[in-house]
């Protein structure tokens, strides 16, 4: 087995296309995290970039009682001064109400030598600056991990994991999400897995045909996987269109009519229809047909 990792490590190290299977992992060990920083490119090879996202994956694990679990892997190359700026402060949002968030690793690591960790007073919960006079998304927040030691040539790392638990049975009956696989900056490698239990169906899209998952099973479930390489930057334009980056779009609702509905019930349960909103409603009416 250590012969045929080495072999596949030669490989991947190599550039060769290897079949698909190769990539059906849902986790990278620190050895992966280790040769993917080790056989980074240079700087020189992307002059216009600020940072180069060595990996961005992200593990979305659905369980048959509404309930999820996110895992975050995101490794980031520095290159100049302005990615110090862009990435020293990392921010995660997440709602508090419904959400737990843990940070499982964070850490400045050099190309070898010693990883420098985030110490635990640079990971603070704050409300985002654009809520903060608005009371009613209270429950939102964001966490920021502020990275030690920000200096071209060093690759910080972040694994984090949220937990998603309904409020109730009707809120958790669906799930969805959007994930974009091109930013301004190179990336790497990016990947989008998403397990499901078998039985429970979704729909899915990806603005580029050619993007299609892996699909697999473990045990009881599906495992769906998206996978990108070496997307180039998206280098910003006066009036350039709003959306360029191929995207994924998914969605376990069944039809539009389905999602009315749903939301319907979400929202009618909180309507309360006073004497004072009737009269004023009938006054406001009067006379009209």
């Amino acid at each position: 087995m250590k012969i045929l990792n080495k072999i596949v490590l030669s490989l991947a190290i190599l550039g060769i296309l290897l079949p698909s299977i190769i990539f059906t992992q849902t986790s990278y060990t620190d050895e992966d995290i280790k040769q993917l920083i080790r056989h980074a490119p240079k700087f020189s090879d992307y002059p216009e970039a600020g940072a180069l996202i060595l990996l961005k994956q992200v593990v979305v694990n659905i369980h048959k009682d509404g309930s999820s679990t996110v895992d975050e892997h995101f490794l980031v190359k520095i290159l100049r001064d302005r990615g110090k700026t862009e990435f020293g402060d990392l921010k995660r949002n997440y709602n508090a109400r419904t959400d737990s968030m843990v940070i499982l690793i964070a850490q400045s690591r050099k190309r070898i030598g010693k990883s420098i960790p985030v110490e635990t007073q640079a990971i603070n919960d704050i409300t985002p600056p654009e809520l903060a006079n608005a009371s009613m998304y209270a429950d939102f927040r964001q966490k920021v991990i502020s990275y030690p030691a920000i200096a071209p040539n060093i690759t910080i790392e972040l694994k984090d994991r949220i937990f998603h638990k309904p409020e109730n049975k009707e809120s958790g009956k669906y799930f969805w999400g959007i994930t974009s696989f091109q930013t301004t900056e190179p990336l790497l490698i990016k990947e989008y897995v998403i397990i499901v239990p078998k039985g429970i169906k979704f729909a899915y899209k990806t603005t580029q045909e050619t993007l299609e998952p892996i699909i697999t099973e473990r045990g009881d479930k599906k495992v769906y996987l998206w996978r990108i390489e070496k997307a180039p930057q998206i280098i910003p334009e006066n009036n350039m269109p709003p959306e360029i980056a191929p995207r994924l779009y998914y969605s376990s609702c069944p039809s539009w009519e389905e999602l009315r509905k749903w939301l319907w019930e979400q929202f009618n349960q909180k309507i309360k229809v006073t004497d004072t909103i009737k009269a004023k409603a009938n006054e406001l009416t009067s006379g009209l047909k």
